[in-house]
């Protein structure tokens, strides 16, 4: 078996891939992206593969050396960022307080999860 690794990107809810060379990946609990290929990830690209023939799953069971340890990067290869549309999606907590003094109330926002988590 042979895996080519292409590029990662935040876990999304809709992909659409365009004619035009871009793709729009709506963010699960993150920001929404438009990317542009960079390029197609020719055959040049190191691969992960695992070239044992039949193996039997009980042995992988019992001997973890036959699995296929993957590792993503954690820059683009083949896209590049074209723009970030903000996502409020996944909004975990809400304060409406005068934390900062101003004598007005503001909304403070903590949404996503995980390392995509922010607070607006």
């Amino acid at each position: 078996m042979t895996v080519m690794y292409f590029d990662t990107i935040a876990p999304s809810t809709k992909l659409a891939l365009l004619e035009s060379g871009f793709l729009f990946a709506a963010g699960d609990c993150s920001n929404h992206f438009i990317y542009r290929f960079t390029s197609l990830g020719g055959e040049s690209e190191l691969g992960i593969s695992n070239s044992s023939k039949g193996f039997e799953e009980a042995k992988i069971i019992n001997d973890h050396s036959q699995l296929v340890k993957f590792c993503p990067r954690a820059d683009h290869q083949n896209l590049e960022i074209c723009d970030e549309l903000q996502n409020l999606a996944c909004i975990t907590d809400m304060v409406v307080e005068d934390l900062v003094g101003q004598g007005s109330n503001q909304i403070y926002l903590t949404c996503g999860k995980a390392n995509h988590g922010t607070l607006r």
